[in-house]
């Protein structure tokens, strides 16, 4: 499987005619599994000043994927998703200024399309909440718009926010790479003197799995994966919590990053319940036909208790389950409930699962 290089970063940013600050982010890459490997500018998004929200939205959901290396630095290195984002808030802070330019936007269904049509519907959303209700009409009418970064920068914002990338307009020779560097239009808010880091209970489910559970909200144990998707989803969350206090996602990525490598072992004894409630896929209900037909297990009202099995084998069977479907219970079961006893017979187990 090969990953995607990050060898270089560039912000580029210009006011428009209604004196709002946009930027435009290039990034240069290359896939490692691509011959020849050349690193090539891309257009990724494009945002305004003041709603700073989805330019942040984008790198965070980059930086995401760092953890589990389909993200990686220069040259191939392992890179964090603490170091990516230092990267982009570095240039955020000091773009480069960049020219006007005049595209013409129209809906269609090739790859080239300015607009494409199979994401319209989202696109005439976001334009309509934007107050462009009658540029998007007009687009879904088949009518083509002449518009210009200074003059449209918002309607533009609009429409390549991430969701649809910028590269649809702007190509990447267009990236300003020797272009002039202007602080006085960059985003370098003040770091938060203090913020409170969450706190993050995690439990490593076997010591020959690399399987983590996570309690939520409501105190439950439930399998969030291995400790790369967990850092990598939390990362890709974080932008919200990075503009309210800035600078604060180091402090946070770490705080995970700690909770899980020092996260002690389930303890012996521990069940797992299945919601037999919970609504599963064809092939994710076929899993936990399979752990309940070949596991210990008690019926308990619309729950299935298994005890959780030690064979390396059903422990995998075990962390597959949904973990809409699962908790772990790591302390005894109600003195009501009866103890795991021996399989019921194949029909009822059958008809549980079914219910």
């Amino acid at each position: 499987m090969g990953s995607t290089v990050s060898t270089n970063k560039l912000a580029a940013a210009f006011k428009t005619n209604s004196g709002k600050t946009m930027y435009v982010l290039f990034e240069e890459t290359y896939e490692s599994n691509c011959y020849p490997r050349t690193p090539r500018w891309g257009c990724l998004m494009m945002g305004v000043m003041g709603e700073i929200a989805n330019i942040m939205r984008g790198i965070f959901r980059s930086a995401g994927c760092c953890e589990g290396g389909m993200l990686k630095g220069a040259g191939g290195r392992n890179i964090t998703p603490e170091g990516y984002i230092q990267g982009w808030l570095k240039e955020l802070a000091n773009p480069v200024s960049f020219k006007d330019r005049t595209f013409e936007l129209a809906v269609g269904d090739s790859l080239s399309s300015t607009v494409p049509q199979g994401e319209f519907s989202k696109i005439k959303e976001r334009m309509t909440a934007n107050g462009f209700e009658a540029e998007a009409t007009q687009l879904e009418n088949g009518e083509k718009l002449t518009v210009s970064l200074y003059e449209h920068g918002e309607l533009l914002a609009s429409i390549y926010d991430g969701n649809v990338g910028a590269w649809r307009i702007i190509q990447g020779f267009h990236a300003p790479v020797y272009g002039l560097r202007n602080p006085e239009l960059g985003y370098a808010p003040a770091k938060a003197k203090t913020f409170e880091l969450e706190t993050h209970e995690c439990m490593r489910l076997f010591k020959h799995r690399e399987d983590v559970a996570v309690k939520d909200q409501n105190g439950d144990w439930r399998n969030r994966g291995w400790a790369y998707s967990i850092i990598g989803n939390y990362v890709r969350e974080l932008w919200q919590a990075e503009l309210r206090e800035p600078g604060s996602y180091r402090a946070r990525i770490k705080n995970l990053r700690n909770a899980i490598e020092t996260a002690p072992l389930m303890p012996s004894g521990a069940v797992v319940v299945i919601d037999t409630t919970v609504k599963l896929e064809s092939w994710t209900q076929e899993g936990v036909t399979r752990v309940v037909n070949e596991n210990s297990h008690t019926i308990v009202g619309h729950e299935i208790h298994v005890a959780v099995p030690q064979d390396e084998h059903q422990a995998y069977r075990v962390c597959c389950l949904h973990e809409d479907c699962a908790k772990f219970v790591c302390i005894p079961l109600a003195a009501e409930e009866p103890a795991p006893a021996a399989p019921a017979a194949p029909t009822l187990q059958l008809d549980v699962l079914a219910s």
